[in-house]
């Protein structure tokens, strides 16, 4: 009987030297799973998941200032209307404000979103922010300035892309949605 006590105690002696280094593998990927993201965190590393590459990080001089819509209304048949506005700066740095309502008189701000933009090349804009990106195009022209996402009257259809990742960028200009300087 004595050498089956033994035998058993052996037994969990194995299980708890097991467990252990278990235990301490863990905690050593926990370490440096920590020191990894201190790192990427530190050095800017691209932490979104996208592919997004910008081969520009200047901002185009062209987008610099503040634009507004004025009161648009996309079914003359209802009474909803919506006006948006874009301050963007120098740095990158924007900041977009949207007004709706139920007439053009009765507009109110329904919040501000924050933005940083990078330009990853020609006509190409990604507008980075703590909701999500957008990988848009946009178009300016003097005083005006159009990107491709937005709401439509659906007067000009295309194909639209979501514009949630690189590769499924928004690629038609809204003819709707313009801004102006």
């Amino acid at each position: 009987m004595e050498r089956q006590t033994k035998k058993s105690s052996a037994w969990w002696k194995y299980l708890l030297i097991i467990l252990s280094v278990i235990v301490i593998l863990f905690l050593i990927y926990l370490v440096l799973a920590y020191v990894s993201n201190k790192i990427d965190s530190k050095y800017g590393a691209n932490t979104n998941n996208s592919n997004t590459t910008t081969s520009n990080s200047k901002i185009d001089s062209a987008l610099i200032g503040t634009w507004d819509t004025g009161c648009l209304v996309p079914d003359p048949n209802s009474p909803w209307a919506e006006e948006h506005k874009f301050v963007i700066g120098s740095d990158g740095n924007a900041v977009h404000t949207r007004l709706s309502g139920d007439s053009c008189a009765g507009l109110h701000s329904d919040g501000d979103q924050n933005y940083t933009i990078t330009i990853p090349a020609s006509g190409q804009i990604n507008l980075v922010s703590s909701a999500g990106s957008i990988y848009d195009i946009y178009q300016v022209d003097g005083n005006t300035l159009k990107f491709g996402h937005g709401f439509t009257n659906s007067t000009k259809l295309c194909s639209v892309s979501g514009g949630s990742t690189e590769g499924d960028r928004i690629t038609c200009l809204n003819d709707f949605l313009v801004y102006k300087k």
